[in-house]
């Protein structure tokens, strides 16, 4: 999110490779979280350059600022790997070696009956998710219109990065339903984050359109300055 906003500050590029660093020290998914995140902020800053080729300065600083970011998570790797050298692993699962032993094609459609039933009990939840993961589909739907902003699809695949790995990871372990049981809500919980942003301009969206002129049915225009619903501003 700190990555993919419009022209990020210095200090919000670096909060962002320090938590991505964090993150690739702290979990098994933290690493290919870290390298969607800098993968879509890469994009973001090539976009933004095409946008304005002439201002070679622009482009310099998108590169800095991705330079920034991606520092801490590389130092992070390069530290993970080092410390994990002597170690041997007993406890922790190791994803490479379990994707040499199994298929991850077409387990990752033969396997899905094993750990998709505690997925959905998980989603199920009233308690924890108050059925938000039902809703978000429909209310996607309803402000479709908000999704043509590239920075908004960029945010609705950081919100499919998650589950993603989710996915591939049961499809591959041992246990499935175990794992899923125990890690499914936390990475639903990070994909949360983006998918609220999301949320917000496609609602925003069918309010604008709702709160149109009812008498000629033509919905209130939009300024062509503003890119995105003024959710979305405030929320950036």
């Amino acid at each position: 999110v700190l990555l993919l906003g419009p022209r990020p500050r210095a200090a919000s590029v670096l909060a962002a490779g320090l938590l991505l660093g964090a993150a690739v020290l702290t979990k098994n998914e933290g690493t290919p979280l870290a390298c969607l995140a800098l993968a879509l902020a890469w994009r973001a800053g090539g976009s933004a350059g095409a946008a304005d080729s002439a201002d070679s300065r622009s482009s310099r600083a998108g590169a800095w600022r991705f330079a920034a970011a991606a520092a801490p998570v590389v130092l992070a790797l390069a530290l993970l790997a080092s410390w994990r050298a002597g170690i041997p692993n007993r406890e922790d699962e190791s994803y490479p070696e379990l994707v040499h032993a199994a298929s991850l094609w077409p387990g990752i459609l033969t396997n899905a009956a094993a750990f998709v039933p505690v997925m959905i009990d998980k989603m199920n939840r009233f308690r924890h998710w108050a059925g938000l993961w039902w809703l978000a589909p429909v209310a996607l739907l309803a402000g479709r219109r908000a999704l043509r902003h590239p920075r908004l699809r960029r945010y609705l695949v950081a919100a499919a990065g998650p589950p993603a790995i989710a996915w591939a990871a049961y499809s591959i372990h041992p246990h499935p339903a175990f794992l899923a049981a125990v890690t499914w809500e936390r990475l639903l919980l990070q994909s949360a984050v983006p998918l609220t942003i999301v949320l917000a301009c496609a609602l925003a969206e069918v309010r604008r359109h709702l709160s149109g002129d009812l008498s000629t049915g033509r919905p209130v225009p939009v300024p062509a300055s503003e890119g995105l619903p003024v959710t979305h501003d405030r929320l950036s």
